[in-house]
């Protein structure tokens, strides 16, 4: 395997920053379908 300086700390921040936006979506949109339940 050949590693990138400073390669593997930029992949983690983009999947942590998509994996944020995700969630924080599903999470939106849960508390919506809930408001709108009850």
């Amino acid at each position: 395997m050949v590693s990138f300086d400073g390669s593997p700390m930029v992949l983690i921040k983009v999947g942590t920053c998509l994996a944020t936006s995700l969630f924080s979506e599903q999470l939106a949109q849960a508390g919506h379908s809930l408001h709108s339940g009850s």
